[in-house]
């Protein structure tokens, strides 16, 4: 048999064997890396952990992952690099009140709820309370929110804040969740009216 018949049946065998390999891979670096598939910036940055380089004449697939072992930001400059985050604006933030409701504002919701045929005020707590909750919210298109906590009352000279902050500005990654912490504290001798508010508008 001729030597060169023999090497060329012995490497047309060794690329059927790799073939298998190399397709069966080939969805797995997909799966691991969902970024390369991506074509467009809108697309790249609705993936969580995506980023999208649009340095001019880039030549290569321009969504990836920065966290990888091997991320194109060793190769797209830095300041051509678009990875936007979450960012939280408080826009108000009234310390919670230490004291219970003044002895006027008993006075005023006595009187009110005589005048309006309610019955008698009853006392909802007798202790004052503090807790914490946590709201997660996902967003799926990029949006700014801005949230309104009905926390504060005035009446007369004293003023309650039971929730804290009360007003929040957030704007929110695509697809990316974000915990919104928020502190309550239940005042002494006053109704509980806790309510919140959010504009998901752009």
């Amino acid at each position: 048999m001729d030597p060169s018949m023999h090497s060329r049946r012995t490497y047309i065998l060794l690329l059927l064997l790799l073939l298998p390999l190399v397709i069966c891979q080939a969805p797995e670096t997909i799966i691991l890396n969902p970024c390369v598939s991506k074509p467009t910036c809108h697309e790249c940055i609705q993936t969580p952990s995506c980023a999208w380089c649009f340095s001019p004449g880039f030549d290569r697939a321009r969504c990836f992952q920065p966290s990888s072992p091997n991320p194109q930001s060793v190769i797209c400059p830095e300041e051509y690099i678009y990875n936007p985050d979450n960012i939280q604006q408080i826009l108000m933030q009234k310390k919670l009140s230490e004291t219970a409701a003044s002895s006027s504002y008993q006075a005023a919701a006595l009187s009110g709820s005589a005048l309006s045929g309610h019955g008698s005020y009853k006392n909802y707590s007798q202790s004052s309370s503090s807790s914490m909750h946590s709201y997660s919210e996902s967003s799926y298109s990029s949006s700014h929110s801005h949230s309104h906590s009905g926390s504060s009352y005035s009446y007369g000279q004293s003023e309650i804040v039971q929730i804290s902050p009360q007003r929040v500005n957030l704007k929110l990654r695509a697809r990316q969740s974000y915990t919104l912490k928020m502190s309550y504290k239940q005042a002494e001798d006053y109704p509980v009216d806790l309510y919140y508010l959010m504009d998901l508008s752009k």
